[in-house]
């Protein structure tokens, strides 16, 4: 796979943040439009071909797992996104359980500096960076399920 555009570390929150914002205040003319689209195995297909998803989650996953994110307004995930953005950096240093940070190498959402820079400030914490999206989950189910249980053996030890 083609590695994407890597964007300067001090351009992406300000990025990000702006492409939410105006998301937000687009949000009440494309919510009539997302929550009209049918969920179907060429949508399906669609997303995951668009970049914003690997083409390695299967369409009979993929279809019902994203079935309901258009029935919450857009407006809402920005509303989301923009409080976080706004959030403190939390204090990991004092976590002491086992813990585990599974990174998709091409994740949009959740970038995989920040998941190693939290993993590197959490005593004996694990970062695993897979070939995947977001949506690892979908994308490398075994490896996904392989992590937790080695992370609940750890807890276990």
């Amino acid at each position: 796979m083609r590695e994407p555009l890597r964007i300067p570390r001090s351009l992406r929150r300000p990025l990000a943040v702006g492409v939410a914002r105006v998301v937000h205040v687009a949000g009440a003319l494309l919510t009539p439009m997302t929550s009209r689209v049918p969920w179907t195995g060429l949508t399906a297909g669609a997303l995951r071909h668009s970049g914003f998803m690997l083409p390695s989650a299967p369409s009979a996953v993929v279809k019902p797992a994203v079935r309901e994110f258009p029935s919450t307004p857009v407006d809402w995930y920005m509303h989301l996104a923009l409080h976080a953005s706004e959030h403190d950096r939390v204090q990991l240093s004092t976590v002491r359980v086992p813990t585990t940070f599974v990174a998709g190498r091409w994740d949009v959402l959740a970038g995989t500096s920040a998941l190693r820079e939290a993993a590197e400030r959490i005593p004996d914490a694990r970062y695993v960076e897979l070939r995947g999206s977001h949506f690892l989950s979908m994308e490398q189910p075994r490896a996904v399920h392989a992590e937790l249980l080695a992370l609940l053996d750890r807890a276990a030890a």
